[in-house]
């Protein structure tokens, strides 16, 4: 229902509560008055009757015309006139007959007869059963009778009162119509003119509490108060208008810097509940949005950053925590919980998750560098040191030995230079400065140079080397670290390919597909295994869709077990370290074919089965 319909008849109702009020105060006024003055005119009448009947009781009663006085003084008085002896019988009644006073019930019980005995006029107001109407009654005990016991009472009916009313009734009533039809016009007027710019107050702040802030506030021409409203309501509207773009932005911004910072973020309202997180949190910890409303133990799954949360919540104490991440890959993190402060007390934490992973990796693999290359160098200076100071000792003398422990010196120099070449390439392909010269070139060229530098030791071992590469294939990249990569494999397969084996170099076509691009930041060692569909499998980085070739060299080897696959690029890694060491090489040759085709944002990958020979190779874009 509308505003001004509500008003109208509100209105209407307090108009017609306040004037039935004053029509029953103006019933209840006119009977009292009327009354008042009826009983006054009876209790004279009574008074005088009763005298007069005293002066001319006796020479009624002995005429025997008593009966004809009492008849006469109720026509005269227009009243009901009637004689009560002292035990309260009626003696004589003007209205009725003689022989009818005997069913009178005796009247000693009266109030008018009780207050006419006691010497008073008695005057009251009831009911009277023999006529059905209410009636006033006036008594007054007759002088010199019996003591005062002998009662003159008249009885008037309270028609003209009741008629009376009937009429200041209809009065009112027709007064009150009109009043209250004359008020609803006048209410309904009155409401509506305020009412309506209430409404249309009402429906802005509606659409400003909706998000609209655009919808003006109507011109108001009602009263000062409403005007007065209307601008406050507008001024309101723009105040807050203004205040939500400032936060959208301020949201905007915000969110842009969280989603560009590297580090992960968790926010927890005071109930300790997360109330933000960042794309980083969810990426590092594996979780899916929405996270408002966890437990971040729910979601971390780390106790001691659980009770550092709940610690700051309870004391306001900024604490850092190192924390580290069970499964594969393992992960690192500093967390850093600071209190949340508002005027008033804290009302959160902020937890900071600093990643650091790549630099326990970063330090692990200084450490693993520095223990392996002290240990490849130890061993070549320990055998030059040892025939150096055998010949210091006298060995010189001795021709045969002298030439022995030289070539051992020189054996183990060139492994030194060997392992001091490997070290500076690795060096080279890891340092991000690295230049790679792009071109295109005929990858049979490139193959054809890399077999010729191994042609020697193949065939000191009998193991036949075939090339399946098409001359006329032209692919893109640096040919001298594509030649350096193939020689490493090559070197290695018939290293571990046993007398009279055969090794193989194919180049397949991929046909055109992304491959995984782009340094693994995910886990170290790096490894990529290929699948069915010679896809490279690793992370979810990828190049753009081109058309791809797999070069490979496959070899009847000893094969490698599958549990040290993940490991083979490593630097220093060796299956066997017995055997590799007695083959020779520094353990850098496949971590330098992985950096040398990663430069060039492919990747490398390895099948083998132990016993059966491995297959090693990388991809490269046809040009």
């Amino acid at each position: 229902m509308q505003l001004h319909w509500r008003l109208t008849l509100l209105c209407a109702a307090v108009i017609a509560m306040a004037m039935a009020a004053v029509h029953l105060y103006l019933t209840r006024t006119i009977r009292d008055i009327v009354l008042s003055q009826r009983r006054d005119a009876l209790a004279a009448q009574v008074r005088t009757a009763a005298d007069n009947l005293a002066d001319r009781w006796e020479e009624a009663a002995a005429s025997g015309t008593l009966n004809e006085i009492v008849n006469r003084i109720g026509r005269r008085l227009d009243v009901r006139a009637a004689v009560i002896d002292a035990a309260g019988k009626v003696l004589w009644d003007s209205d009725l007959r003689v022989e009818d006073l005997a069913r009178l019930a005796n009247q000693a019980a009266a109030p008018e007869i009780q207050s006419a005995w006691d010497g008073s006029i008695g005057i009251h107001v009831r009911d009277v059963d023999t006529a059905g109407k209410e009636m006033l009654f006036a008594a007054k005990s007759v002088p010199g009778l019996e003591g005062g016991r002998v009662v003159l009472r008249l009885a008037a009916p309270l028609t003209h009162v009741e008629l009376l009313q009937d009429r200041v009734n209809r009065a009112v009533l027709v007064a009150s119509a009109l009043g209250l039809a004359l008020a609803l016009l006048l209410s309904y007027n009155v409401s509506h003119s305020v009412s309506r710019p209430i409404e249309k107050l009402t429906r802005v702040a509606r659409s400003v509490a909706a998000g609209n802030f655009n919808e003006k506030t109507p011109t108001v021409t009602s009263s000062r108060e409403i005007r007065i409203l209307a601008r406050t309501l507008d001024s309101a509207r723009q105040s807050i208008r203004d205040r939500f773009a400032d936060i959208v932005g301020e949201k905007s911004r915000l969110e842009t810097i969280l989603a560009g910072i590297t580090v992960g973020i968790l926010v927890t309202g005071r109930d300790g509940r997360v109330v933000l997180t960042n794309q980083t949190f969810e990426r590092l910890f594996d979780v899916m949005p929405p996270t408002e409303g966890r437990p971040p133990v729910e979601m971390i799954r780390d106790v001691q950053v659980q009770e550092a949360i709940e610690h700051t919540l309870r004391t306001g104490e900024a604490r850092t925590q190192a924390m580290t991440t069970s499964g594969l890959p393992e992960r690192h993190f500093d967390v850093h919980v600071g209190p949340i402060l508002q005027e008033g007390g804290g009302t959160g934490v902020a937890a900071v998750f600093y990643d650091t992973t790549e630099i326990h990796r970063l330090e692990r693999a200084r450490k693993d560098f520095v223990a392996n290359v002290s240990h490849e160098i130890r061993t070549p200076l320990t055998a030059i040191k040892g025939c150096g100071d055998t010949l210091a000792d006298g060995a010189l003398e001795d021709r045969a030995a002298a030439e022995r422990f030289v070539q051992t010196i020189l054996a183990h120099s060139d492994r030194l230079n060997l392992l001091l070449d490997d070290l500076l390439d690795l060096s080279r392909l890891q340092s991000d400065s690295t230049a790679i010269d792009v071109e295109d070139f005929a990858i049979r060229i490139v193959v054809d140079r890399a077999y010729d530098s191994v042609r020697q030791n193949a065939g000191d071992k009998g193991i036949s080397v075939a090339v399946s590469v098409q001359d006329e294939l032209t692919v893109r990249g640096d040919p001298k670290l594509i030649e350096h990569a193939v020689v490493n494999l090559l070197d290695n397969a018939v290293k571990y390919t046993p007398q009279g084996g055969k090794v193989r170099v194919v180049a397949r076509h991929l046909g055109t597909y992304a491959v995984f691009s782009g340094a693994d930041t995910e886990s170290e060692p790096r490894f990529v295994l290929e699948t069915d569909s010679g896809h490279a499998s690793g992370n979810s980085n990828r190049s753009a869709a081109i058309e791809r070739v797999a070069l490979e060299v496959v070899d009847s080897g000893i094969g490698i077990a599958s549990d040290s696959l993940p490991r083979v690029f490593e630097r220093f890694y060796r299956v066997d370290k017995g055997r590799s060491r007695s083959l020779g090489g520094t353990g850098l040759g496949l971590s330098i074919v992985r950096h040398a085709i990663e430069a060039h944002g492919e990747r490398v990958y390895v099948k083998s089965v132990l016993g059966a020979g491995s297959t090693f190779g990388f991809t490269l874009p046809v040009a």
